[in-house]
């Protein structure tokens, strides 16, 4: 990930996600109530490693000592990263970091402008930056996002 943040000059950010099916889980041995800090510990891995010269990491499930990572990102700590946020644990976690969220596609509408408030409110209260407003759709579109609660009108 790093290399191809330097031989695009900075312009790839990273996302992460968590998994969501247990079969997943099954077929790598991973207990279902472990996901969620194993999926924490394993993005402070990467951040860290991009951040220090030499990495020492010692959690519950991931246990480093004096690693070196190369090439570091062109931004440094890091890119901008992004937290793939299903569940409202995983919005919760990605606003006390300040990882910017990417919403799951299987929610309604109503359940991404919930989420999303709940993600401004977190971030406000973690004093972190709100996100923007406007972003961009993979066909280079823009897409403008309206508060939660606004009314549309037909």
């Amino acid at each position: 990930m790093a290399l191809l943040h330097v031989l695009t000059d900075g312009r790839v950010n990273w996302g992460a996600g968590r998994g969501f099916d247990p079969t997943e889980f099954e077929a790598f041995g991973v207990p279902l109530d472990e996901t969620v800090g194993r999926f924490q510990e394993a993005a402070e891995v990467v951040l860290a490693a991009w951040a220090n010269d030499h990495l020492a990491f010692h959690g519950r499930y991931w246990d480093f000592d004096h690693v070196e990572m190369l090439p570091k990102p062109c931004q440094l700590p890091g890119p901008p990263t992004r937290v793939a946020a299903t569940s409202l644990d995983t919005v919760s976690s990605a606003d006390s970091t300040g990882h910017l969220i990417l919403m799951d596609p299987h929610a309604s509408s109503y359940e991404i402008g919930a989420k999303y408030e709940l993600y401004c409110s977190q971030l406000a209260a973690h004093a972190w930056p709100a996100p923007a407003t406007r972003l961009r759709s993979a066909d280079r579109s823009s897409v403008d996002i309206a508060p939660p609660t606004a009314v549309l009108s037909g």
